[in-house]
């Protein structure tokens, strides 16, 4: 049952081949018909800003750079201030926790004050925070 399918299916491969072949080899034969090309039309174009006024390319440069500053640096300036803001703001912390016997609190400030000290010496110590109650040493 399969050999009848198979000598099917090889036979219509084979007509097919021959078809296309024989479809190619014609193609050539048949007459060219050459289209006429459209005319050429020449006209004179002229751009808009013809004359740069002076100092137009730097007050145009000028202008994208106070817009997308205007996006960019609240972002810079953040990242800039809040560690600095974070390391100034400790020893109030740590003063405060001590006048008001918070020793828990005092140690962690302490810690991060230790660990913001040793990362600006550049030793490359992270620094992170203690957890409530416990005394963290660092060598």
């Amino acid at each position: 049952m399969q050999i009848p399918t198979c000598l099917h299916a090889g036979v219509a491969a084979t007509g097919i081949a021959v078809a296309s072949i024989t479809a190619v080899a014609a193609a050539p034969l048949a007459p060219v018909t050459h289209s006429q090309s459209p005319p050429t039309v020449a006209r004179d174009v002229r751009l808009a800003a013809a004359t740069v006024p002076l100092g137009g390319l730097v007050t145009s440069f000028l202008g994208n750079q106070v817009i997308y500053c205007s996006l960019i640096c609240p972002l810079l300036v953040q990242t800039a201030v809040t560690p600095v803001v974070t390391t100034l703001q400790t020893p109030g912390t740590f003063l405060t926790a001590l006048q008001s016997g918070n020793l828990s609190a005092a140690q962690q400030a302490y810690t991060t004050l230790q660990q913001d000290f040793q990362s600006a010496s550049g030793n490359g110590v992270a620094p992170s925070t203690a957890a409530s109650g416990s005394v963290q040493t660092v060598a």
